[in-house]
């Protein structure tokens, strides 16, 4: 009778909780007497950011469908009118400020008040994922990107930001959806990067013009772009295992000229533990006098280096960042000039499964002095001395570091945020791109991000659109918004004019929810789609559903949990009795967090170990007894899935589930990313990097058809070097661009 009820109750809870993939739509069109088409596309594609564009299109040349099709045949499109800034940057000298989204890249010249795409695709997104970061010099010239050729790894480019001219840094580096491995000086005149395990340093300068020395007489030593960082008057700090570095510019070029006879720069001091570039990070004051070090993700260490002497340095605070109500999933160091650190860390609530920040200030001690609820993006002037948090209600300032708020801005969901300096911030809200003067306390909207509604006006000469309680009107010639000299036109859209009538209706493409019809009312009626694309057949993508095996350990779970949130993704954990046991709150955590918990059994062992007899009775009263033990944890139950620790079970084992009601659950991969480094080299065991098993994941979802995909959330023994779970916004991405759903087990 049990299984009966938990049976109905599971069912009910997959109809509520099964994420909607809505896809693409067409919405208000509206047609003027010159038979211009306006009209909204919104894409709401599971696991990408939401985004609403506003078109025009002519309709002229005999038939619509006629003139669309030419249209998309010649490789044009309907003009673009709104701009979603995914991302925001800042070129040439703070003259022209970039955005990018799922359209391609535009260019807003700041002086000229008018936006052009440099790129932009010619069809309907419809298997976008995130954009990629830039790293722009602080001086606007340069950039630097990863062009992403694989799934885990590009060619580092640098980029003149003017004449887009390129370069080559490095064939291969590790793709993050957060940063770009480079370090700029700031006085934009080196790059730091890695290539193959070691830093290089680069004249952007020389090496366009093609007077740049080789590389290998450019390296700076072993490690990540996490080992080194610039100081205000251009100095490098450099860690090496447990030595700190200070370098500085005319010693790089020293090295460069005499190679291995010279050392890069000296040795300033010693840390009481070795820095390990694959984990942990640091910031330094302007002066490079002082380190704060973010080790493992927990330990928060603030050092003073002994001026001319070389000997370990002082510690000023050292303490692990614990917390039984939350788990922190990001550090950031802000060191403004002269003042004492500011570190902001991110977390997520272990009861509510909530996002949120904290500020802290590190002096002798760690005292809290802010908190941000539901961050979604943050920005640091240029002086380091104000931070900007955008949340899904505005901006928030906060003064860097007594963390006072003395600012709020807009009252929007905000995408993006870009400083020019230490007053103009620039902000990419879902409605309006604005910039902001903090000192002199004035607002101007640059564009239209994506329209509340829009309208010809009464003359069917203007476009007119609703965004962000706000009214404004297209400019073709300015191509530009500007604030409407009228209010926004009344009555309801024109679908028709005497020529042309234009309506929404089905489509038998299963990736758009409907299409936009064009029906000729004169010379022969006829009706076809706006764009022939809306209209191909095409079926429903495919699912695939991620898995995160929960066993007895919990260090990638809360960064697994922040990623789906932030995907806005619902998938499963299977969580195993011995996790529950050892980490009740954590298990309560997956739980309030809305994803779907499924069973791997009251204990870890290996159920297929010699000298065990494993019969249906001791398989149905494992399962209860995790059952009962996650009950009583969480006040949840667990659904009708499961697997056995390791994916390890045979025909006997998987029936004595099905008895007590269980479905038995199979993945692609089991176990690739829980081989250790010792395992490898002592048992010949395949060891892979991270990037290679999400690359033969993505390869069972394509090519071998495989729907379900394993991920551990940690490993209690041994070591690697990297973990999916670290980065598993670059699986997400990779499956949506290959047009997967990412659903729960239960949406397969």
């Amino acid at each position: 009778m049990k299984q009966s009820c938990k049976a109905l109750i599971l069912c009910s809870c997959f109809l509520s909780f099964s994420p909607v993939w809505a896809g693409i739509s067409f919405s208000g069109p509206d047609l003027n007497s010159k038979d211009q088409l306006l009209f909204t596309v919104e894409t709401q594609i599971s696991g990408t950011l939401p985004c609403k564009a506003l078109f025009t299109v002519p309709v002229t040349g005999g038939t619509a469908a006629a003139s669309a099709d030419a249209a998309e045949a010649a490789g044009e499109f309907p003009t673009l009118l709104t701009c979603y800034p995914e991302r925001m940057e800042l070129l040439s000298g703070g003259t022209v400020l970039q955005v990018r989204n799922r359209y391609g890249t535009a260019r807003y010249d700041l002086k000229g008040s008018h936006l052009e795409w440099s790129e932009k695709i010619a069809s309907i997104p419809v298997n976008e994922s995130r954009r990629l970061p830039v790293s722009v010099s602080p001086d606007g010239k340069w950039a630097c990107y990863v062009k992403k050729t694989h799934t885990a790894d590009g060619p580092l480019i640098i980029e003149n930001t003017a004449t887009r001219a390129q370069a080559l840094l490095s064939a291969a580096v590790p793709v993050a959806y957060d940063s770009v491995p480079v370090r700029w000086a700031p006085d934009s005149s080196v790059v730091i990067y890695e290539n193959g395990g070691s830093l290089y340093f680069c004249s952007p300068d020389a090496m366009f013009q093609n007077i740049q020395m080789a590389e290998r007489f450019r390296r700076i030593g072993t490690g990540t772009i996490n080992s080194v960082q610039f100081t205000d008057d251009g100095s490098i700090i450099y860690i090496d295992n447990d030595v700190v570095y200070n370098v500085n510019l005319i010693g790089l070029y020293t090295a460069a000229l005499y190679g291995p006879f010279v050392d890069n720069g000296n040795a300033a001091a010693l840390l009481p533990l070795p820095f390990n570039p694959r984990t942990d990070s640091f910031a330094v004051n302007s002066s490079g006098s002082e380190l704060v070090v973010i080790t493992g993700g927990k330990l928060v260490s603030h050092y003073r280096l002994e001026p001319g002497r070389f000997t370990y340095v002082q510690s000023l605070y050292s303490e692990p960042f614990v917390d039984e109500r939350c788990s922190a999933v990001g550090f950031s160091v802000i060191w403004p000039r002269d003042r004492q650190p500011m570190v902001k860390i991110d977390l997520i609530s272990l009861g509510t499964g909530t996002s949120f920040s904290r500020l802290y200030t590190i002096s002798g001690g760690r005292t809290q002095v802010g908190v941000v609820d539901m961050p979604q993006c943050a920005a640091v002037s240029a002086d380091r001395t104000r931070l900007a948090v955008g949340t899904s209600d505005g901006v928030v300032i906060y003064s860097v570091p007594d963390g006072r708020v003395v600012d709020q801005l807009t009252r929007e969901s905000v995408i993006s945020l870009q400083w020019d300096g230490n007053s103009v911030l620039y902000v990419g809200g879902e409605k309006l791109i604005q910039k902001w003067d903090l000192d002199q306390k004035k607002r101007q909207v640059l564009y239209v991000s994506s329209p509340d509604k829009a309208r010809w006006n009464i003359a069917g000469t203007t476009v007119v659109a609703e965004a962000g309680g706000g009214i404004y009107e297209y400019s073709r010639d300015a191509r530009t918004w500007l604030p409407a000299t009228m209010p926004f036109p009344g009555g309801y859209s024109a679908v028709q004019n005497g020529r042309y009538r234009v309506y929404v209706d089905k489509t038998q493409n299963a990736l758009y929810e409907n299409a936009l019809y064009v029906r000729t009312l004169s010379r022969g009626a006829v009706t076809r789609p706006l764009l022939a694309e809306s209209v191909r057949r095409q079926g429903a993508r495919r699912k695939v559903a991620l898995v995160f095996d929960v066993m007895d350990n919990k260090d990638g779970l809360c960064r697994i949990l922040a990623s789906l949130a932030s995907y806005k993704l619902r998938c499963t954990f299977f969580i195993n009795g011995d996790f529950i046991r050892k980490y009740p709150l954590y298990a309560n955590q997956i739980a309030v967090s809305g994803q779907e918990c499924a069973s791997l059994f009251y204990t870890a062992a290996d159920l297929l170990t010699d000298g065990f007899s494993i019969d249906e009775t001791f398989i149905r009263r494992g399962l209860a007894r995790n059952e009962d033990e996650f009950y009583a944890c969480t006040g949840k139950e667990l659904s009708l899935l499961w697997h056995a620790p390791f994916y390890r079970a045979n025909d006997v084992i998987i029936k004595a589930g099905e008895s007590a009601g269980y479905m038995y659950v199979n993945a692609a991969m089991p176990g690739y990313d829980t081989v250790t480094l010792e395992q490898g080299m002592l048992e010949g065991h395949e060891y892979l990097a991270s990037g290679k098993i999400i690359d033969r994941m993505v390869q069972e979802a394509v090519s071998n058809g495989r729907k379900i995909l394993a991920v551990s959330a940690g490993i209690s023994r041994g070591s690697r070097t990297d973990y999916v779970y670290d980065n598993l916004d670059l699986l997400i991405n990779e499956l949506i661009d290959a047009g997967y759903e990412i659903v729960p087990v239960s949406g397969l």
